[in-house]
């Protein structure tokens, strides 16, 4: 699995955390050409999902005078790998922080470290043992939809009306480029759709299936530099997919299309820059709604639905500072430890350390940096 079919297919998935969570890891495996826990450890000795741990002591958060601490008690760790890290999933605009909180309470049975067992002579063997911290941007989801007695021709020049309102935001420097209309193989990939379906006899666990379309028509916007495209149009599925011996329904009635862009690092910048592709893109989307599509909007960075500027500079300030400050302690810890170089697209923003700075603040770098100086041998 490459990169972007990773990116392609989770974007799109909007099963719960826990019906998806396996899934979603032992593709990050295949996509990193690693075995994934099953294969590594069939018996779950050291590679597993659900580790059931003891919640034995808080790390980092102290009781206040006179405040009780909360008793030991039982858990699971989402995925683990002994030595390695702990891995916990949270569904969307889930408390992140109470995740991390959460991992790091179960740190001392999940790292299983024996009273006089033998420690790393030195931090260069505990690089890996890092914990791997994935952080997204600001995104904007949506899912467009045709009236229900739409056939492909009508599906065709509703979305040849949206590519005129496109052209036209780009006449008016609203976007950078507005792309040719694609109805090939080529073009309708990014309208695949991921979906899952239960096992038989296996409740616990799901087939995933990718889902193509039968027929569509799709046009990519340059949004705007550092910006992600914005990939517009409908497509039509099949109703069913074959199972296991059977057929299974997707649900995916009628024209349609789902998928994200992520405007988050059009800030690298400017302001002015980034709220020009952030508004751009709600913009085009509420334009589909005039030509009579169905839209639905989810705004990670709260400018939409009230067109709100003072919340969306808050989300992005928030977002920035948070990135930094992790990517900022991670690539000093790499660095005092000899590991790899840290990558992300925040280093390069002209007002990192400001940025950094204010992360700091907000504690979420300093906890990060104490836990991994409490490694052996850091």
């Amino acid at each position: 699995m490459t990169p972007a079919e990773f990116k392609t297919k989770w974007a799109k998935v909007s099963a719960k955390e826990s019906a998806a969570y396996q899934s979603h890891f032992n593709d990050l495996c295949r996509m990193l050409n690693l075995p994934t826990p099953l294969a590594a450890d069939p018996t779950g000795e050291f590679f597993c999902f659900q580790k059931r741990v003891v919640k034995d002591v808080e790390l980092f958060v102290l009781p206040d005078a006179g405040e009780e601490t909360e008793p030991s008690e039982r858990g699971f760790a989402d995925v683990w790998k002994k030595g390695c890290f702990a891995w916990e999933y949270k569904g969307k605009k889930k408390n992140l922080d109470e995740a991390y909180r959460q991992l790091l309470r179960y740190r001392e049975s999940l790292l299983n470290l024996q009273r006089g067992a033998r420690k790393p002579k030195s931090a260069r063997n505990l690089v890996a043992s890092a914990p791997t911290i994935l952080v997204m941007g600001l995104t904007i989801h949506f899912t467009l939809a045709a009236p229900p007695d739409t056939d492909a021709a009508r599906a065709g020049e509703l979305v040849r009306q949206l590519r005129r309102r496109a052209l036209d935001f780009k006449q008016r420097d609203r976007v950078d480029t507005v792309h040719p209309l694609g109805d090939d193989a080529e073009a309708l990939r990014w309208a695949e759709e991921w979906l899952f379906f239960p096992v038989s006899h296996h409740p616990e666990r799901r087939h995933q299936l990718c889902v193509r379309p039968l027929e569509g028509f799709l046009f990519p916007v340059g949004v705007g530099e550092d910006c992600e495209p914005l990939c517009l149009g409908l497509c039509r599925y099949p109703l069913t997919v074959r199972v296991e011996d059977g057929l299974r329904r997707t649900n995916l009635r009628g024209w349609r299309f789902k998928s994200f862009c992520k405007t988050q690092y059009a800030s690298l910048h400017g302001w002015e820059h980034f709220r020009r592709c952030h508004t751009a893109v709600i913009d085009l989307l509420a334009a589909a709604r005039r030509l009579g599509l169905t839209v639905e909007i989810t705004d990670e960075g709260d400018y939409w639905p009230g067109r709100d500027l003072e919340a969306l500079r808050r989300s992005l300030d928030q977002m920035n500072a948070v990135v930094a400050a992790a990517a900022g302690v991670l690539k000093d810890y790499a660095e005092e430890s000899g590991g790899t170089r840290v990558q992300s697209p925040i280093l390069a923003h002209p007002h990192f350390e400001r940025l950094e700075a204010e992360g700091a603040t907000r504690g979420y770098a300093s906890r990060l940096r104490r836990m991994l100086r409490r490694q052996p041998g850091f």
